[in-house]
């Protein structure tokens, strides 16, 4: 594939004239593009890995994660701990569907939202901490069935409408090879989630007894998050789609 793909709008046979020359001018704005700050957008593998905002993007990306997979991973057993009998699987299946469910139509609404303000630093950072705002109601609500399934509910439908609109910002932000590299290692870091999610709420469940100081941390978390997305895309006057809408 490396040697046989196109490597220019030139030599992409499935273009004619007319669509190659708009995608080679479109390639030349986003080769002189700048931020508000003047700083230009990285273009190359090299210089997205040496960009500290595409480090910071990896950062606000494993906070996301860490909640994500966390509850996820988690949610069940939390449902069951609810008064749900050890062996009453359909039970809690429907219980723990209620969350996502709710934050699937979210998601929905988040992205749709996104697109049509053209607005897309506040949705994330909003996502974030509409986040840590359920994992602290759900470390304070005990085992309170309806409270719990509530604050289960807030932070699916935050950590969801934080997958939603995240991907928006480092990809309107790179550049031709700097997307790919960039891309690769934001997810590559932010996955790592993955694993530290999950294991930070067992480690400190056993070492506690309680989930509720695991659900402070990843609430901590979340927040760091948020204010590292918020210094990441200051100087940015509107994190926007990276391709004009017709009109």
């Amino acid at each position: 594939l490396f040697f046989l793909l196109p490597d220019r709008p030139e030599t992409a046979l499935w273009l004619t004239a007319g669509e190659r020359a708009v995608v080679r001018d479109q390639i030349a704005v986003d080769n002189a593009q700048t931020d508000a700050s003047g700083e230009r957008t990285p273009h190359s593998a090299r210089a997205a890995l040496t960009s500290w905002r595409v480090w910071a993007f990896a950062l606000v990306y494993l906070a996301g994660t860490f909640s994500l997979y966390g509850v996820n991973f988690w949610m069940p057993t939390l449902v069951q701990e609810l008064g749900i009998g050890r062996t009453e699987f359909v039970r809690v299946g429907l219980v723990t569907a209620i969350p996502w469910g709710v934050a699937g139509i979210a998601m929905v609404y988040a992205g749709s939202h996104s697109d049509k303000t053209d607005e897309r630093r506040w949705h994330v950072i909003g996502s974030l901490l509409l986040t840590a705002c359920g994992l602290v109601m759900l470390a304070n609500v005990g085992h309170a069935p309806v409270r719990s399934v509530i604050a289960l509910t807030v932070i699916a439908t935050g950590t969801l409408s934080f997958l939603a609109t995240f991907w928006t910002v480092p990809t309107s932000m790179l550049r031709q090879s700097a997307a790919a590299a960039g891309i690769a290692w934001i997810n590559s870091v932010g996955n790592l989630g993955g694993h530290f999610g999950p294991d930070l709420i067992g480690r400190v469940r056993a070492a506690t007894g309680s989930t509720a100081g695991a659900f402070v941390s990843l609430a901590g978390i979340a927040v760091v998050g948020a204010v590292v997305m918020f210094i990441a895309t200051r100087g940015v006057p509107r994190v926007t789609q990276h391709l004009s809408k017709p009109k």
